[in-house]
This record gives structure tokens, sequence and C-alpha cells, in this order.
């Protein structure tokens, strides 16, 4: 990827970012409505920040889903599995035509992550938040 696609990636991140934000909240309104766990999330953002796989996050999710009922409550584990595995996989397929990149490879990866690292980012921080909201 040379500097002009690095700068339109990240453009292009924010962007996606602005535009999920709702969403991420609404994940993490759930995981304060659940009681979770603070360190099984900040777990989950610090996987997904070191993550040099998807599957890797996904496999944490999938972990805390069946060890744990507050990630099965509300349908939050299934909720987060299934917007990682659908709407980020296809805003990844968007970003890459946008910025020219192929869908399949190391670089889409890489926006994949980067897509869920701001996505758990945002819902980590709505969850901390939430207690302190009317």
């Amino acid at each position: 990827m040379n500097a002009q696609q690095h700068m339109k990636l990240i453009r292009q991140i924010s962007i996606q970012a602005d535009l999920f934000y709702t969403e991420a909240e609404d994940l993490g309104k759930i995981a304060h409505q659940n009681n979770l766990d603070r360190h099984q999330l900040k777990g989950l953002q610090r996987i997904a920040e070191s993550a040099f796989k998807v599957s890797d996050v996904l496999d944490y999710i999938k972990i805390q889903t069946g060890r744990h009922e507050k990630w099965r409550n509300r349908k939050f584990g299934p909720k987060l599995l299934n917007y990682i595995r659908e709407e980020l996989k296809r805003r990844r397929t968007e970003v890459c035509r946008v910025i020219g990149l192929q869908e399949k490879g190391i670089e889409a990866q890489q926006v994949y992550l980067y897509l869920i690292r701001a996505f758990v980012r945002q819902m980590v921080a709505y969850y901390e938040v939430a207690p302190h909201l009317p």
C-alpha cells in the first residue's frame, strides 16, 4: 500500500466509524444492561487492538459467549459476532473498493481489523460511560 492509499484508508476507516457509531453504542448499552464484567470487555478490546487475525477476535467472543450467561443475555455475544461477520465485512469490502485494494489478501484483512478495532473501542467507551448517563 502506498502513502496515498494509506491516507485514504485512514480517512475511510474514520468515515465508517462515524457511520457505525450508533450500532456500537447500542451494543455497549446491552453490555451495560447485562452487567458484563469490565475486564471481559477490556479483554476484548486488548485482543482487538493486538490481533493479527480476525479469527482471534471472533474466537474470544465465542469463548466468552459460551462461558458466560451475561454474554448470552439479550443475545449480546451473538449480535456482536453477527455484526463483525456481516456488517463490518461488508464495510471492509466497501473501503477496499474505494481505496483500490483487492477484497482478499493481507491488506483487506488489515482493513477488517481496523474496522473491528474502531467498533470495539466505541462499544467499550459507551459501556464505560453508561452508568453515568441519565
